[in-house]
């Protein structure tokens, strides 16, 4: 009806997951990577998971797709089966042959063994992925957690990824479900599109439908953005039914009244209201509980910032995946910069320096003067970047926000100088620069006056709540996994060359993949810095990296000559 007009050669907004279309974002790209990840390793779990509508089965069959032929994929799409059944689908997605009147949950087992046992022969990889995994059973999960029992006497036979919606996670958190919960070996979790990904989304579908020139204005895209809140799902509607519009109205170009109308028809008024009124999150509710009882960030949020936030995941249902999360039991590990005397709290009879410059800052020490000084900190001028939030400025600035809750410990294992929450005498929240540890005592910045505090009162008045910053070494690309192949993965190589001692790689084939030898190497660091030694170089190993860089400019908390 419209293609003609607009000069497209088929529909670019169809909600169907056709793999051509995927928009790849900085997540989907993150996402992308774990699932290529977890479908090449042998044996447990990898979890995604994303709300309705954020691309989840698009990613899965775009990563099925890029798999070498050495991985056979069975695929379930109606997890809604026994166990019988569901072993029985997998049996046929692998076409192994059975009795199809068989009753008998061991026989069908054995025969998939059999085919687990000849395929491992043969150099196959067997990955099983289930969608819509959140209305599996727990009685179905537990016999999928058997399956992966079947094994040699060297590794797992069976790889299964498992993709549902946020309440997955709740499942999976349940203690009846812990030993398939500690089976997972990566964990993502997809977020919607940020404003600007919105408007890239739009183009890179256009342009696949055969379209480069602008249909879209700019605030045609703002208002798909404000309305869909970056579901691809929704926005692809609405997307949709604009062009429809402009076609009926005989416009070339779609603005913002268009996006409006295409609104109400296809969503109508109720729904839209209620999009509006979930702009910070899939559930408003929920997101304003969680912020109440943890007093922290409300002024922060905005759908901008949504996805880098503790907080905001945690209303979204998010338990996000740390790529080379830090392991807190290992909290006390000295770093390269040099350890931080962290001793136990003690009561303070009288004010300090410190208490005192809190007490005064109250209702005056905001987050905006508190950015401003984290923004110094790396030398940047907080005035000098637009964005309705500190993060959006941030991301601006070519950095990116981690926010977070926990012990001081934690803080020293990152290094970054960071914005925390202090409580004051009256009970009123106070936000102060955490400038620098120095054995037991703390310099932080409240209110732009620069104050010195004992640790153990610090840790007494601070909340835990912290956002620090970080500056990732590719702006396009956070996460380097098995499987990558690229110059990253070489600059990757150089890095750890240069810590180990070794001679600089080469510039070669084999020094731009990702292989099993880069992966223990990877390990064996995170291992050293306290992290969780998965072998994937997400934030947090790229932040320990530049934390032995001599060379990296980005601020310490822990200041030492120490490389």
């Amino acid at each position: 009806m419209y293609l003609e007009y607009f000069g497209l050669s088929e529909k670019p907004f169809q909600i169907t997951p056709d793999p051509r279309f995927l928009y790849m974002s900085r997540r989907h790209r993150d996402g992308f990577a774990h699932l290529l990840y977890g479908a090449d390793e042998a044996g447990g779990f990898v979890l995604l998971t994303g709300e309705v509508g954020t691309g989840k089965t698009t990613l899965c069959r775009s990563a099925l797709a890029s798999i070498t032929e050495n991985v056979r994929v069975a695929l379930i799409l109606n997890p809604k089966q026994s166990a019988i059944e569901l072993v029985a689908s997998i049996c046929d997605e692998l076409q192994i042959n059975y009795p199809k009147n068989v009753r008998s949950l061991k026989a069908l087992i054995d025969r998939l063994n059999l085919y687990l046992l000849k395929a491992y022969g043969q150099g196959q990889r067997i990955v099983v992925v289930i969608d819509e995994a959140q209305n599996l059973t727990f009685e179905v999960l537990e016999q999928i957690r058997l399956l992966t029992n079947l094994e040699v006497s060297t590794q797992k036979l069976l790889q299964i990824i498992l993709i549902g919606q946020p309440e997955l996670q709740t499942m999976l958190s349940r203690p009846e479900l812990r030993q398939l919960a500690q089976r997972i070996t990566a964990r993502f979790h997809l977020t919607p599109l940020t404003r600007e990904e919105t408007g890239e989304y739009i183009v890179h579908r256009l342009k696949v439908a055969g379209v480069t020139r602008e249909i879209f204005t700019k605030p045609a895209v703002r208002e798909i953005y404000r309305l869909s809140s970056g579901i691809p799902r929704l926005i692809n509607t609405l997307s949709e039914r604009a062009l429809i519009g402009a076609y009926g109205a005989n416009l070339p170009l779609i603005k913002k009244d268009i996006v409006s109308n295409a609104a109400e028809e296809v969503l109508g008024k109720s729904a839209r209201r209620g999009l509006e009124f979930n702009w910070l999150g899939a559930s408003a509710v929920t997101a304003a509980v969680l912020i109440l009882a943890i007093g922290l960030w409300g002024i922060l949020l905005s759908k901008n910032d949504q996805s880098n936030s503790t907080v905001a995941n945690a209303a979204n249902g998010e338990v996000p995946l740390q790529t080379g999360k830090i392991d807190k039991s290992k909290a006390n590990v000295a770093t390269a910069q040099g350890t931080a005397t962290i001793p136990p709290a003690a009561q303070q009879t009288t004010q300090s320096e410190f208490s005192l410059a809190v007490n005064n800052s109250a209702g005056v020490a905001n987050t905006t003067s508190a950015f401003s000084s984290l923004f110094t900190l790396w030398s940047r001028d907080y005035t000098a970047y637009s964005g309705n939030t500190a993060c959006t400025r941030a991301n601006n600035a070519g950095m990116r926000c981690i926010f977070g809750q926990g012990e001081l410990e934690l803080l020293t294992l990152y290094n970054r100088p960071a914005v925390i929450e202090i409580r004051s005498a009256n009970e009123t929240l106070v936000y102060a620069v955490l400038n620098e540890i120095n054995g037991d005592r703390a310099k932080l910045t409240i209110n732009t006056t620069e104050v010195t505090a004992p640790v153990d009162e610090l840790k007494q008045a601070w909340t835990g709540n912290y956002v620090i910053f970080w500056k990732p070494p590719f702006p396009n690309n956070e996460s380097l996994a098995k499987g990558f192949i690229g110059p990253d993965v070489l600059w990757l190589r150089h890095q750890l060359d240069q810590i180990e001692g070794k001679k600089k790689a080469e510039y070669s084939a084999a020094n731009l993949q990702f292989d099993d030898q880069l992966v223990e190497r990877v390990t064996a660091f995170q291992q050293r810095h306290g992290l969780e030694a998965d072998g994937i170089v997400g934030r947090e190993t790229f932040i320990a990296l530049a934390n032995v860089d001599n060379r990296n400019s980005a601020p310490k908390l822990i200041q030492t000559t120490k490389g």
